[in-house]
């Protein structure tokens, strides 16, 4: 039995109560899990699993190439992203960027979990949607340069519009649509009621 560190960044339905997590850890970088019975035992997961959860993943060989999880203790974290629809989505697209740019089994000494802790909790502490695209930015910035594409998209201040061509440039080099990235209109919407309202 192994235990890792990790941060849910994506799951989806597997059989008729599965699931397969994809996870950041802090030990090797992404892998992949399969937490079997996950949507209907209580016995062996209290909470239901979520993308961003973040806590100790207990985990054995399975027969394929994913490996079980035995159990799952969360750590309390992001209570305030989980009840604001920006910072979810926000949290979402982060998600999503570090789904797409980063592969499993590439060496990873713990910086990509490192930037995906220190963003969600920025995203979470934010008292602005301004901040919370801010964090967004500089995270995606930072993974794209981690993982070897380069930030020259992420150069000078953030701004909306840069944020879109660092999305766009993370899809080009994924050569992959990032399946959150509509949502994130809502987003720059807020933030433009939110300018408005300041003026």
């Amino acid at each position: 039995m192994t235990t890792y560190e990790g941060i849910v960044i994506r799951l989806y339905p597997s059989a008729e109560a599965d699931l397969v997590l994809r996870v950041i850890t802090r030990e090797v970088g992404k892998i992949s899990l399969l937490a079997r019975s996950a949507r209907k035992s209580k016995k062996r997961f209290r909470n239901p699993l979520d993308l961003l959860d973040h806590g100790s993943f207990e985990v054995r060989p399975g027969k394929g190439s994913l490996l079980l999880v035995e159990s799952f203790t969360p750590a309390p974290s992001l209570r305030q992203l989980r009840e604001d629809l920006n910072k979810i989505t926000a949290a979402s697209v982060l998600c999503d960027c570090c789904d797409l740019l980063i592969h499993e089994a590439a060496e990873d000494t713990g910086e990509i979990f490192s930037t995906m802790t220190l963003a969600l909790e920025a995203i979470d502490r934010s008292t602005s949607v301004r901040e919370t695209l801010k964090a967004l930015y500089f995270a995606v910035a930072h993974i794209l340069n981690v993982s070897g594409y380069g930030t020259a998209q992420s150069e000078g201040a953030p701004s909306v519009n840069k944020l879109r061509k660092l999305l766009s440039f993370v899809e080009e080099c994924a050569e992959r649509k990032l399946e959150s990235k509509s949502a994130l209109s809502l987003v720059t919407d807020a933030l433009k009621q939110e300018v408005h309202n300041a003026a």
